[in-house]
This record gives C-alpha cells, structure tokens and sequence, in this order.
C-alpha cells in the first residue's frame, strides 16, 4: 500500500512539477512525454522483477540498480537553474543551456 501511495504521489508530482519547469509553448508535448515515460515504466517494472525467477534472483536487482546509475549519470546533463528565472519560450530555455557553469555538483 506504501508503494502505491508512492507510486501516485510521483505521477501527481510530474503534473505540478512539467507545468514549472516546461516552457509554455512545449508543455504538452513535455507532459505527454513524461506521462508516456512514466506508463511504459510501469508496464516494463513487472516484467523485470519476474526475470528473477528465470535467472538468479539478484539479477533483477542489479537491473534496477543499473538503470538508476544510468539515470543519475543523466541529471548531470541538466543545465544549472539555481537562481535563474524559469524560461517562458524555447528560445529563454536554450539560453539557460548555454550559459551552463563549469563547475557542477555532479
């Protein structure tokens, strides 16, 4: 039950969240992308704790935990924002991407 509380929480989240940080001419594209994301996750998530039972159980694991990695390599491809007003247009965005810092958190 807490997974699915969870689980509801960040689709909610991806609603409040997209309609923020994308700018206005791309939000439903943007929205559409991550609510299809989000849907081809849950349908792939049970297929991949099953292949446990054909494989060794770890192996599961070690998938989620790989795709994970991979997906924390990728926020570090994200432009810094902190301090900068959120972009209305394509071209305000493209801007925020150019002028990146050297240095990142990451």
């Amino acid at each position: 039950m807490i997974i699915r509380f969870f689980g509801g929480f960040a689709f909610q989240l991806l609603y409040i969240q997209s309609t923020e940080i994308i700018p206005t001419t791309m939000r439903q594209l943007g929205v559409g992308s991550c609510t299809v994301a989000i849907r081809v996750g849950s349908v792939i998530a049970p297929f991949i704790r099953e292949f446990s039972e054909w494989t060794h159980p770890a192996a599961s694991m070690a998938m989620f935990g790989a795709l994970m990695t991979f997906d924390a390599m990728l926020i570090c491809l994200l432009p810094e924002t902190k301090g900068v007003e959120i972009p209305d247009t394509l071209q305000e965005a493209a801007k925020i991407g150019n002028k990146q810092n050297e240095t990142t958190e990451c």
